[in-house]
């Protein structure tokens, strides 16, 4: 395909408007680093990691992954219901969240964070907002208004960097955590506003016989990709929580930042990539025409562009962090490095993961989790007898790369057997 007619297409439309404002989110999250990291201690950023990463693990229970779901049906009403199979499992997590708030202390005592019981009390708050946009999410995707949802990460990201930058200079130090809980419902409560009325209307439709039916047709989201969504959290989280009480928070501070400046913008983009791809693959499944294509494209197009640009990163990464976020943070380029295999698998694997939830296969894909984590401890857990952070690092995400290598090899052949049968 000439490169004119693919800028014509609505498939490049609807990715490149989301790109385009998720970089731009990205980059205002990004520049303001320099400056939060002169503000706040590594002490701060390792509780505000550490809240994250326990909000984003209670996250996947609050919707039992059913928002993956939503751009299947073939009509707006059915998926509708998918939509509202979430919500019972949202009220469950957010009242076990309200029912832990008495024990606090013993929480923040597991990880050796006696800060985090000062701030336990938003965990409602963090998981209600990060819930409830990840169902909207994929009912805007669903109706291809990827201008509302480019509209949310903006208004987040703007009103994140504001208040945390605000937070510093008040020398607020929980600001970090504050401003993540407050900014996503603000700018949820922004984008819902701003939709007609139409578009809402059939998920203020409850039918429970079609909500019974949508959690038959789709068990195997909170049957099989929610455990592996969780283990894949956890894993990717694990040298959080571990090295918390092995290394204390200011090495978390340091791992966590170097997720945020590496992990996080490659994340976003392929996340807009991934709800494109999703609804266009999903559709042409629907009606029974070839979709390897897509996936393959993008494979090679991200590999071209991408590892040239992780060759030259590895030699400047320890200098630019340390110029970037001062001297204190150097040992950041370090991780990264070690990060970069994982990285570029992540790059590619994360904008088409969803394969496996449009043919029904996610039992495999929890096989192939399930078998990661595995080695994963094994490595992790090694790493923190031998006492070096850094070694647990490269360890740890060396055998995550590895097993997403194998896993692209599977996504090939479901593809192929699917187009072998039309």
């Amino acid at each position: 395909m000439r490169i004119g007619s693919i800028l014509r297409t609505s498939l490049f439309r609807d990715t490149s408007r989301l790109l385009s404002a998720n970089v731009l989110a990205q980059a205002v999250a990004l520049l303001i680093y320099p400056l939060l990291t002169r503000l706040f201690s590594t002490d701060d950023f390792g509780l505000f990691n550490l809240f994250l990463t326990i909000g984003g693990i209670l996250a996947l229970f609050a919707t039992a992954q059913y928002e993956y779901a939503v751009p299947l049906p073939r009509s707006h009403r059915q998926a509708a219901w998918c939509v509202h199979s979430a919500l019972p499992w949202l009220c469950i997590v957010l009242a076990l969240c309200v029912l832990a708030l008495p024990f606090a202390d013993g929480v923040a005592s597991l990880f050796d964070a006696p800060r985090l019981a000062d701030v336990l009390w938003l965990m409602p708050f963090y998981v209600a907002g990060l819930s409830l946009w990840a169902l909207m999410r994929f009912w805007l995707v669903r109706q291809r208004r990827f201008d509302r949802v480019s509209t949310y990460q903006v208004d987040q990201s703007l009103l994140n960097a504001g208040m945390k930058v605000g937070s510093g200079y008040v020398h607020f130090g929980l600001g970090l955590v504050y401003a993540s809980v407050i900014a996503p419902l603000l700018s949820l409560a922004i984008t819902m506003a701003r939709l007609p009325r139409r578009m809402l209307a059939p998920l203020f439709s409850v039918e429970r016989r079609g909500v019974r039916y949508a959690m038959r047709r789709y068990r195997n989201f909170p049957f099989f990709s929610l455990p592996k969504s969780l283990i894949g959290n956890l894993a990717g989280n694990l040298p959080l929580l571990v090295m918390s009480p092995a290394f204390g928070l200011s090495t978390v501070g340091l791992l966590g930042m170097a997720l945020t400046l590496s992990f996080s913008p490659i994340n976003i983009i392929c996340v807009s990539l991934s709800q494109v791809f999703y609804q266009r693959t999903s559709l042409l499944v629907q009606q029974r025409r070839p979709a390897a294509y897509i996936c393959r494209q993008y494979v090679i197009w991200a590999a071209a562009v991408a590892l040239p640009c992780f060759a030259a990163l590895y030699f400047v990464l320890p200098w630019l962090c340390g110029w970037l976020l001062g001297s204190e943070w150097t040992e950041v380029g370090h991780y990264i490095r070690v990060m970069l295999p994982w990285l570029f698998m992540v790059l590619i694997d994360n904008a088409i993961n969803f394969i496996p939830d449009i043919f029904d296969r996610q039992r495999g894909s929890l096989v192939f989790v399930v078998a990661c984590v595995a080695l994963q401890v094994v490595a992790l857990f090694v790493g923190v007898a031998l006492g070096s952070p850094i070694l647990t690092v490269g360890l740890f995400f060396s055998i995550a790369a590895v097993t997403i290598l194998v896993k692209l090899f599977w996504y090939r052949s479901i593809l192929k057997r699917y187009e072998r049968s039309l």
